[in-house]
């Protein structure tokens, strides 16, 4: 297996980004130096301006049913507030903007979102 190599990073924060910082880690059952390396990783490799909304829609043109489309914001969006019926939305406004995207349930039987 390949090694990380990883340099060491010294910045000053204040305070209050410490709070949110060791608050974020604690609530996902993280060291604070993984927090910030999931955090600055995510914020590095999401591209600009890209929405819920757009992370939504496309993972349901792609085929994802609405529990792997609300797994897969969350993942990309992890203090987001989306839920499964905010999925079940962007679905009904695909099709009723009239894209053929499958129902949530035609979704599940085709099974072929990765």
């Amino acid at each position: 297996m390949a090694q990380i190599l990883m340099k060491k990073l010294n910045v000053a924060l204040p305070d209050e980004m410490v709070d949110a910082l060791t608050k974020h880690a604690e609530e996902r059952g993280k060291t604070i130096s993984d927090a910030v390396r999931d955090l600055l990783a995510s914020a590095l490799t999401i591209r600009p301006h890209r929405t819920i909304g757009e992370v939504a829609m496309e993972a349901i043109r792609a085929g994802a049913t609405n529990q792997q489309t609300l797994a897969h914001v969350h993942k990309l969006f992890p203090d987001s507030n989306a839920s499964a019926a905010s999925i079940a939305w962007y679905r009904m406004t695909l099709r009723k903007e009239g894209e053929a995207v499958p129902t949530d349930r035609e979704a599940k039987l085709a099974a072929k979102w990765p």
